[in-house]
């Protein structure tokens, strides 16, 4: 399966401007602008990198490759990442499901570390919505119907 860097990009910057967009100060300024630097570029690409890394790494009895990314000051800006699963023959799961679900969690992950500098009640909720995400790809990875299974008395 494949994540795409611009749609979690897309996602991860219109929930971040919306809600900021719904959170007025008293005399009408935002209280948070989202910023286009480097600095928050390069932060950005972190997160979404180590994000992706929890997945592998919650992943990791099934991922296909074993190299895991070492975590640098360096960030290598990757447009996508593809996560290649070795899944059991038994294995009920959806792999759209699946890609949603990672997809959601990189989304809220990046959220909640975001809100945190810029509007921390919003963190919180965020932090919640990610563990559910990642809670849900875990739960159907192991979607897993025995079959052939004999037992003897």
């Amino acid at each position: 399966m494949k994540l795409l860097r611009s749609e979690l990009v897309y996602d991860i910057d219109f929930i971040s401007w919306k809600v900021a967009k719904c959170r007025v100060l008293e005399n009408g300024e935002t209280q948070a602008e989202a910023q286009t630097d480097g600095e928050s570029t390069n932060w950005l690409n972190r997160q979404i990198e180590t994000a992706v890394d929890n997945v592998k790494s919650e992943l990791g009895i099934y991922v296909n490759d074993p190299c895991m990314r070492v975590q640098t000051d360096h960030v290598e800006s990757e447009e996508e990442w593809t996560i290649v699963l070795r899944m059991e023959s038994g294995w009920r799961g959806n792999v759209k499901n699946l890609k949603t679900y990672i997809h959601g969690y990189v989304v809220n992950y990046v959220l909640a570390y975001w809100f945190e500098m810029t509007l921390p009640d919003e963190a919180g909720k965020y932090h919640v919505f990610s563990e559910q995400m990642l809670r849900k790809v875990v739960m159907m990875s192991r979607n897993v119907v025995v079959t052939d299974v004999k037992f003897l008395l």
